[in-house]
């Protein structure tokens, strides 16, 4: 598999939405108050390379400018893609673990829906199958998704670029996911009859949804998903509560522009909430 596919396929589900916008709702924070020496900011991206995201005004970009460091869950350009590939591996072929017809059935999928050849999956995860299926609808307007996009952008400006996370501790969140719950969603994904209308919906509604900026209702959007609800709390609530641990270490030395999965800013528990909790100031940024 390319390089590239290796990427978005992780990417997609870390990172993992202008129309009306709520107050107290927004993709970009700026976090002062609790000591703070320099402002710090808080984006909400989304790792798609769909044209419509990519509409940043002033407002974005006079922030960006003012940060000394750029933060990002993590840089998986720095990562050995070999080991990307082997960790997202099982030990057994599909041929060992469908039926015949599931077996069959997903071959028809992977050939009918991407242009990943079928012996390249045989051994892959079925949580990163279904990212693979579920990414075949995607946009490809721009070359590079919107949360590396602005990584491109940190490091021409010569920016410090740090990582809220590593690539085990993202890569455990998914091998901490009983492998029958993953086998059982990738099964219900490729037994949908109408799977290419179903995914297209889905991801506009995502589109949409982060395009009103309404980081409540995407959090919302997030918890109605078919996901496990232990799932769910691996993926965002306890990476919420490290992401917030570094984010606190970053911005107490200097003016941080941060950048995550904008499902992480809502909820009780995400990390505006947390920010606000510890006691800082959190002003919502229109754009």
């Amino acid at each position: 598999m390319k390089t590239t596919q290796l990427k978005s396929v992780v990417g997609l589900f870390f990172f993992g939405l202008g129309a009306f916008q709520l107050p107290g709702q927004a993709l970009l924070w700026e976090i002062s108050g609790n000591s703070l020496s320099e402002t710090s900011y808080l984006f909400g991206s989304i790792h798609i390379q769909d044209k419509r995201v990519f509409q940043l005004d002033s407002e974005v970009w006079n922030r960006f400018e003012k940060a000394s460091n750029f933060a990002l869950e993590f840089d998986l350009e720095s990562v050995n893609q070999h080991e990307i590939a082997m960790r997202m591996m099982m030990s057994k072929p599909y041929s060992e673990i469908l039926s015949k017809e599931d077996y069959q059935l997903l071959e028809n999928v992977i050939k009918t829906h991407t242009q990943i050849p079928f012996f390249a999956i045989q051994q892959m995860k079925p949580f990163f199958v279904s990212a693979l299926i579920s990414q075949s609808v995607l946009a490809m307007d721009e070359d590079h998704p919107l949360d590396l996009f602005l990584l491109k952008k940190a490091r021409e400006s010569h920016k410090t670029i740090l990582e809220l996370e590593s690539f085990d501790e993202q890569i455990n969140v998914i091998d901490n996911i009983p492998f029958d719950e993953q086998l059982e969603g990738l099964l219900k994904l490729i037994r949908n009859p109408d799977l290419k209308n179903s995914l297209e919906t889905e991801v506009e509604n995502l589109v949409i949804t982060y395009l009103s900026q309404d980081d409540t209702k995407l959090y919302q959007l997030i918890l109605e998903s078919d996901e496990s609800e232990t799932f769910m709390k691996r993926f965002l609530i306890e990476r919420n509560h490290n992401m917030f641990k570094k984010i606190q270490t970053f911005i107490a030395k200097e003016s941080t522009f941060i950048v995550v999965g904008a499902g992480h800013l809502g909820g009780d528990e995400g990390l505006v909430q947390l920010l606000k909790n510890a006691g800082y100031t959190l002003t919502p940024i229109k754009f």
